[in-house]
This record gives C-alpha cells, sequence and structure tokens, in this order.
C-alpha cells in the first residue's frame, strides 16, 4: 500500500474514532492539574545510560549548566558562565540541589567532564587533544574555571548537551549504580514511576528546585508503539502534547490536527535538519564529486517539500544550514536540474545506459546503497522518493533499513568499532547536533569527529574550516569562518539537504504559554515555569 493511500486512511480512521469518542464522553481529561505527554521514542529501561531517556529526563531532571533559547542564545540553567578568551568559567545558582537533598557542586561538573572521558569516550580533560587543558576551582567548590586549549567563542553553547552527574552518588559506583541512583537529578521535577508493563514514565516536583513548585504538578510520559496510534490519542484527548526529539509533529498530520478545536496548532522556526542525504564522501561512488552533484540535481526539491513537510516548508538552499542558524548567509536555492546531472555523470565517464536503463561504467552499473533507520518512516519514504527520483535519470538505489542499533554502527563514529561502512544514508541532524562543535552541522561532515562524521570528509581545507570554527576567538572572527563553511558546502555538496520547515506542535488547548528551547522545543525546563492551565 502506498504511503500516500496509508495517510488517507489514517486520517478518516482519525474523524471517525474522535467523533465515536466525543459522543461516547469517553475522552474526558484527565486531572486538571496534570499533563499526558505521548512519544514514540523507545524508552526500554528509563535510565541515564539510555539515549532516549537520557534526552527526554533533559526537561525534567537531569539539568545542563546553560540552555539555548529559541533565539540561539545561551541563558544560564544549572549555572550562571562567564566566558573571556580561552577561559570558561561555570558557577553553579543558588539553591540548586540533587533530588536527595545533596547541594550541586563544581565538583559535580568536574567530576561529570572525567566520568564522559573515562567511561563515553570523550576528550574533555584527557588526551593530548583535549578540549580543556586544566581548570581551577573556587575555595567555596562554587564555581569552576576550564582552560580551553584554544579559544572558542561559541565553548560555552556545547554545554548544553551536558547533563551533570551527581558525584557523591557515582564515584566508586560507576560500574554498579542501580536504575534508581542512575535517575537522581537536580531539575524542576523527579522520576517516580516507571510502569513498563503501561509504557507510562512519571514525574512530579522536585521540593528541592530553588524556583519552586512548577505549574503541572504531575506528567506522565506515555510510551506509543506507533506515530498513529500518538496522533489518535492527541487528536481524542487522550494526550495531551506530543514529544520528539528536536522535532514537532510530523506535517502528515497536521491538516486533520487543525479540524479539532480542542488542540493548538503552534509552529515555531527550526534549528535542525529533519532530513539530509548524507553521502559517505570517502566510498565509491561518492568520492566522485560529479557524481555527488550529480545526485544533488537529480532530486525534485519542491516534491519532497510538498509531501514531507508543513505549509511553512522550503526548499533549503546548497549552504545547508537552516536560516536561524548563528552565522547564517543566504547561498543558491536547491533545483532540480536533470540535463545537468546527465553531464555531470559525463564528465565521469557514465555515457552509457544497461538494459535496464542505469548508466555504467567499465561495465559496472552505477548503484549505491542508502541506508536507513527502520524504526523512522519517515527515513523510509524519504528514501523511496531518492529512489525514484533518481531511477528516473539512470542511477540505482537499494533501499537498506537497519534496525536502529545496526543503523547507528553503520552510518556514525560513535557506535562502530570502525568508521561508518554506508555508502549514503537518509539522516535527521538534531538541534543540538546542528550547534555542536564548530556549528552549522560541521560535526556531521567532518570525518574525524568522535561521534558523528558521518559525511566522511577529510578534506584539508574542510579539516582546517573546521578548526577554526571551533577554536575563534571573536565573534566576528567565528562569522567569517562559518561563511567559509557554507561555501564550501556549495562547493562540493558533502550532504544534501532534503527540505526545510518549521517545528510544527500540537497540544491541548487548556494548555497556554509554553516557551521554545533550542534544543527541546516547547517541554523544556522553562515552560514549566511559564505555561498555564485554564
Amino acid at each position: 500500500m502506498s504511503s500516500t493511500k496509508k495517510i488517507s486512511i489514517f486520517v478518516a480512521l482519525v474523524l471517525v474514532l474522535t467523533t465515536v469518542c466525543t459522543l461516547l464522553g469517553a475522552c474526558a481529561p484527565q486531572n486538571p492539574d496534570e499533563m499526558i505527554i505521548g512519544t514514540v521514542a523507545v524508552i526500554d529501561k528509563a535510565t541515564r545510560d539510555e539515549y532516549n531517556y537520557d534526552v527526554l529526563s533533559a526537561s525534567f531532571t537531569q539539568l545542563a549548566p546553560v540552555r539555548i533559547s529559541d533565539t540561539g542564545a545561551v541563558e544560564p540553567l544549572l549555572c550562571d558562565y562567564e566566558q573571556q578568551d580561552n577561559t570558561l568559567t561555570l558557577t553553579v545558582r543558588d539553591g540548586m540541589t540533587w533530588e536527595d537533598g545533596q547541594k550541586v557542586t563544581a565538583e559535580d561538573i568536574l567530576y561529570t567532564l572525567q566520568y564522559l572521558d573515562r567511561y563515553d569516550g570523550k576528550t574533555y580533560l584527557q588526551g593530548e587533544q583535549s578540549t580543556y587543558t586544566g581548570y581551577v576551582m573556587s575555595d567555596d567548590k562554587t564555581s569552576i574555571t576550564l582552560t580551553l586549549r584554544t579559544p572558542n567563542v561559541r565553548e560555552v553553547s556545547n554545554w548544553a548537551a551536558i547533563r551533570i552527574m551527581p558525584q557523591h552518588v557515582y564515584e566508586g559506583n560507576e560500574t554498579t549504580v542501580t536504575a534508581e541512583q542512575s535517575r537522581i537529578g537536580c531539575g524542576p521535577y523527579k522520576f517516580l514511576s516507571f510502569d513498563k508493563a503501561a509504557g507510562v514514565i512519571t514525574f512530579v516536583p522536585n521540593e528541592y528546585y530553588p524556583q519552586g513548585q512548577p505549574n503541572v504538578n504531575k506528567v506522565h510520559v506515555r510510551l506509543f508503539a506507533e506515530q498513529e496510534t500518538l496522533v489518535m490519542a492527541l487528536n481524542n484527548g487522550q494526550v495531551d502534547v506530543v514529544w520528539r526529539y528536536s522535532g514537532g509533529i510530523d506535517s502528515t498530520y497536521i491538516d486533520v490536527l487543525q479540524q479539532n478545536d480542542n488542540l493548538t496548532i503552534q509552529a515555531v522556526s527550526a534549528t535542525n535538519l529533519p532530513a539530509v542525504l548524507t553521502f559517505n564522501n570517502s566510498k565509491v561512488p561518492f568520492d566522485d564529486i560529479n557524481v555527488r552533484q550529480a545526485v544533488m540535481y537529480a532530486l525534485d526539491y519542491q516534491s519532497f517539500r510538498d509531501t514531507f513537510s508543513s505549509q511553512y516548508g522550503t526548499v533549503p538552499n546548497r549552504g545547508v544550514v537552516p536560516s536561524t542558524t548563528v552565522g547564517y548567509v543566504a547561498t543558491e536555492q536547491l533545483s532540480m536540474d536533470r540535463d545537468k546531472s546527465i553531464a555531470l555523470l559525463a564528465k565521469s565517464g557514465y555515457t552509457q545506459k544497461d538494459s535496464s536503463g542505469y548508466f555504467v561504467k567499465d561495465n559496472k552499473r552505477l548503484s549505491f546503497t542508502l541506508t536507513v533507520n527502520a524504526t523512522k518512516e519517515l527515513q523510509i519514504r524519504c528514501a523511496e522518493l531518492v529512489q525514484q527520483n533518481l531511477k528516473a535519470i539512470g542511477i540505482e538505489v537499494v533501499v537498506n533499513a537497519l534496525p536502529s542499533a545496526d543503523y547507528n554502527a553503520a552510518t556514525t563514529n560513535k557506535f562502530g568499532n570502525n568508521q561508518p561502512q554506508h555508502q549514503a544514508a537518509i539522516m535527521g541532524y538534531t538541534s543540538a547536533g546542528m550547534a555542536m562543535g564548530g556549528g552549522l552541522g560541521s560535526i556531521y561532515v567532518y570525518g574525524a569527529h568522535d561521534v558523528q562524521g558521518c559525511a566522511q570528509v577529510f578534506d584539508q581545507t574542510f579539516a582546517n574550516i573546521y578548526t577554526s570554527l571551533t577554536t575563534a576567538s571573536t565573534m566576528d572572527e567565528y562569522l567569517s569562518y562559518a561563511q567559509q563553511c557554507q561555501q564550501w558546502y556549495v562547493d562540493n555538496t558533502p550532504i544534501v539537504p532534503l527540505y526545510s520547515d518549521v517545528f510544527t506542535y500540537a497540544y491541548n488547548s487548556r494548555f497556554e504559554g509554553f516557551v521554545t528551547d533550542g534544543n527541546f522545543g516547547i517541554i523544556n525546563v522553562a515552560s514549566w515555569y511559564s505555561v498555564k492551565i485554564k
């Protein structure tokens, strides 16, 4: 069954179920001072070492020193900060306390760096290329001043993705820490329970949080196996809001949700890239710039926008990054030109086609495997459209859908024992990922990055730009290198964003006043003190 037909059936089913639900009165709201959040994120243990729970907990229990606002500005969260030249000082804000009653100190910050170095393969304080060459702790243990190996005007923004750990819980127990201990946080909420059978995680207020009682008294996070079921639950009032890290509601469902007077639809400027065709620039055939650019010109970007984005979606620029990015410069918009595609392929020796209509060179068909995450329908559907577009000009695409763990191992540096083995992949670049390191999505492109590196670019010119972005000592200097980076993307086509979009959120209209976090959307620490319940 085609994706379009599946969506039409879903929309009809939603309307029928919503009508039945309303007539039967089965969708009455839960306790008025509570909120139910729905998500399709897979959470099996609800412990700190589980990726999806770790990211979710950032809005409830496990705080980073700083947050990113909707404008890209860095704001204090757990800590105040001061950056001067090659030093960064983090000062724990007054009253910050772990939920077991212990004060949060700068020693917790230092311990977190040491833990990540030792157990997560980071290089914050260890190794010849460590981020920091040393530190000074204040006598009262409230501040730590870190010395950067090289100046980096944007260093503090990287701390928005580092959740601080309680030293008194972990030290000496790193390999034996219990699930309960791993959930201890210092945010406005604390973990109450995880009913795995029911698929519900519950958070309640943390009485030690210095800002006081959040406006929502209890939050339940319901886990759903499928996006369609989740959206139905939102539409009929069984869920108040949908949570998806670095994303909102899939645009597929917005039309039907807009018909529900009990829901508020909110569009927010996006800082991520929802779908990117990522070439492995070190593997055949994408070690050839002519092939990369031939693929770029063969894609129908209007069709990607119309099929996958909301009404606010746009065709991306060749400079890759969204306009909300710090250092953004306008570059040529991506466009389809199949004559250019064929001419570029001819430059690389692809002048004939086989009996199936695919280009050949040295008796070998121009073909590649496109890797996708089997659990993400958007990636699969984007891959299908890439496959159709490229078949039309004579390039064969074999779609390889892998389970999440295998997909991560195949496409990134962090999860595999070797360099990424994919030829190309459909990926989503998160807001945090787009801003990390030198920003501009550079950690996804640079092949030597220790976590991502999925595009496997080792070009020396780009390596120099990457280093310059991460060592700029003034904002003017950074903006200059940001322009160079985007021009390099234009000239070399290491990746191709398929469409750009806003984050579209839908939530029960009995709530109002959400604020937006640049990394986590409308579900974030600040929202708990701004949201109002009607």
